[in-house]
């Protein structure tokens, strides 16, 4: 490993509030009941809790999003976060979200690991097409690339993974705790 290679995987974040631009989506929900049963006591419910009941169970859901594009893992990746969720002040949360991104760079290896050791075999033993061989743990990695993180207001974070058509175009999701332990990696989509 050379002088350049250590100095990439040790970058330090420093992005702020104004790198991130942020997208807001508008669309109307409608409320669906299980049963009429569950409307009823819904409704009863609301009454004795001093409630208002809505006639009409339909509303617009805003979406907010700030979201930026960063350069990790040889990616350029997109970051996203809800800052209405936020219980603290956006600054702080951007601090922390960039000690996230550091932690990313310098522990690839880590997160690979625990993608292969899980998925490497589903790959080999369930979703390996005719006259495909089995795939090494050296082509599983060079293959998934580091697409989008997706931040929760407590700094856990959602890695999403280009799955190099490894598993017909699902993601590669790996889901870490605030502690930065990865706690899930699976593929969805």
């Amino acid at each position: 490993m050379g002088i350049f290679s250590r100095l990439r995987k040790n970058q330090n974040y420093s992005l702020k509030k104004a790198d991130f631009k942020t997208e807001k989506e508008e669309y109307q929900s409608e409320v669906t009941f299980i049963s009429e049963d569950f409307k009823k006591s819904l409704a009863e419910w609301k009454k004795k809790e001093g409630i208002a009941d809505i006639k009409n169970e339909t509303g617009k859901i805003i979406s907010i999003a700030n979201h930026t594009d960063v350069d990790i893992l040889r990616n350029k990746v997109r970051v996203q976060y809800d800052p209405t969720e936020l219980e603290i002040d956006e600054g702080l949360f951007i601090t922390k979200l960039n000690e996230k991104l550091d932690w990313i760079s310098r522990n690839e290896n880590e997160i690979n690991s625990a993608i292969t050791e899980k998925l490497l075999p589903l790959k080999n033993e369930d979703w390996i097409e005719e006259n495909e061989t089995i795939i090494s743990k050296k082509e599983f990695v060079k293959r998934i690339k580091l697409t989008f993180i997706l931040v929760f207001d407590d700094t856990s974070l959602e890695l999403v993974y280009d799955d190099g058509d490894l598993f017909w175009k699902h993601q590669i999701v790996v889901d870490l705790n605030k502690e930065n332990k990865i706690t899930d990696v699976d593929i969805s989509g």
